[in-house]
């Protein structure tokens, strides 16, 4: 989306079946723009679509505690938000070899106004990047998707 203040995006990542898929989300505003946003791992989901065509949502559980001001993050296009995620911790074992296409999505709850920093809130939706799982296994891919 154009409008959307935030640029979320994840890059390729490629793991071996049984391994951890590390899933790195980069968070930043569009160019020539700046904010200030509550940002933690738990503000972090995924929506992923195996090699079969399942779909399922992933996340954390929301953080119980308090944000505090030293916790926001300024944010602009060079200034991003960078995160390395445990793909199993969020979404459990990837067992189906193939491509995943999972799409990174922020949520964001905390405005600041208590501490007078009016920080975005709001969801924004990334754009889906490829997850390889390899195998020792060929498992044929359907070309035109499911039927």
């Amino acid at each position: 989306n154009a409008e959307s203040p935030l640029a979320v995006s994840l890059a390729p990542a490629d793991a071996l079946r049984g391994w951890r898929p590390t899933l790195r989300v980069r968070v930043a505003t569009r160019v020539g723009t700046t904010a200030r946003a509550y940002l933690r791992a738990e503000s972090v989901s995924f929506r992923v679509t195996t090699p079969s065509g399942a779909s399922f949502t992933c996340e954390l559980p929301p953080f119980a505690g308090r944000a505090l001001p030293d916790f926001f993050s300024r944010l602009s296009w060079r200034r991003a938000r960078l995160f390395a995620l445990d793909g199993v911790a969020y979404c459990g074992r990837f067992e189906e070899p193939g491509i995943y296409e999972v799409t990174p999505v922020i949520t964001l709850t905390e405005s600041g106004d208590e501490w007078r920093l009016r920080a975005l809130t709001g969801t924004f939706v990334g754009t889906p990047s490829p997850l390889r799982i390899r195998s020792a296994t060929y498992v044929e891919q359907p070309v035109a998707g499911p039927r």
